[in-house]
């Protein structure tokens, strides 16, 4: 599951933080839907293509990759590409890595929101 290309009318959801700092998708409708956990959950389900997540902190996100993760997706770090798995740094309270979600194939789209 997942889109297989990003198109003018893909919707991505971004947190507030990214949206105020300009940091959009060159493609795609960009929106902030609220708490990233629920834009996560509707990524899930097909509603988001991707959501970008930066400035969080690990309740921010971890029932959302839980879910996203049970319905296939996955997450990666937009700086290296690799997959979103280690938390020890936000369980100390600090925020984490920048994100990109969605579908399996998720890394083809992280031209997207290079600047």
């Amino acid at each position: 599951r997942g889109p297989t290309r990003i198109t003018r009318n893909s919707l991505i959801g971004l947190t507030t933080r990214a949206v105020r700092e300009g940091r959009h998708p060159r493609r795609g409708k960009a929106r902030s839907l609220g708490a990233v956990a629920v834009q996560i959950a509707y990524c899930a389900a097909g509603r988001l293509d991707l959501v970008f997540c930066d400035h969080y902190h690990l309740w921010d996100v971890a029932a959302g990759l839980c879910i996203l993760r049970e319905a296939g997706g996955a997450a990666i770090t937009i700086e290296d590409g690799r997959d979103f798995d280690d938390f020890t740094g936000l369980l100390s309270g600090e925020f984490g890595p920048t994100l990109l979600m969605g579908g399996p194939d998720v890394r083809r789209f992280v031209g997207l929101f290079e600047q």
